[in-house]
C-alpha cells in the first residue's frame, strides 16, 4: 500500500491537466480556449479573444484544441464545418420535400439525396476527428 502512493503522485504530476476539457454551464474549456454554445452554433475563444464561429460542436472543439498550436489547420477545420452545415440543411430540405411529395419516384430520389448528404456529413466529421486525434 505504501508503494502505490508515490507512484500515484508521480502519475498525477506527469499528466498535463491544462489540456483536459471540462464543461461549466454552456461553456467547454480546453486549456486557454473556450467553446461557447450560442443560438445557432458555437463560438470559440482563445485567451478571451474571438477565434471563429462554427456550426458543429466537433468543429468547435477541434478549433479550440488547435487554435494555439496549429493555426495552419484553421482554414481546413472551417471548410469541413461548412460542409457539415450545408449538408445538414440539405437533409432538412430533402426530408421536408420527401414528406410533402406524393410521387414515389420523387420520394426515392430525395431519399437517395438524403443518404448522400448524410454520408458527406459523416465523412467531414471523421476528418475532423482525425485532425483532433492526430494533433
Amino acid at each position: 500500500m505504501n508503494t502505490v502512493i508515490p507512484h500515484l503522485k508521480e502519475l498525477l504530476n506527469s499528466v498535463d491537466v491544462s489540456n483536459i476539457p471540462y464543461q461549466k454551464g454552456n461553456n467547454i474549456y480546453i486549456g486557454r480556449s473556450c467553446v461557447r454554445k450560442v443560438k445557432y452554433g458555437y463560438k470559440t475563444f482563445y485567451n478571451k479573444k474571438f477565434v471563429a464561429e462554427t456550426f458543429s460542436k466537433v468543429a468547435a472543439i477541434t478549433l479550440a484544441k488547435l487554435s494555439n498550436t496549429h493555426k495552419d489547420k484553421l482554414f481546413q477545420i472551417k471548410k469541413l464545418d461548412n460542409i457539415i452545415h450545408k449538408n445538414f440543411n440539405d437533409c432538412l430540405f430533402y426530408k421536408n420535400a420527401s414528406k410533402k411529395s406524393k410521387d414515389p419516384l420523387a420520394q426515392s430520389v430525395l431519399d437517395v439525396r438524403i443518404d448522400v448528404s448524410t454520408a458527406k456529413i459523416d465523412n467531414a466529421v471523421s476528418e475532423l476527428l482525425d485532425i483532433l486525434h492526430t494533433n
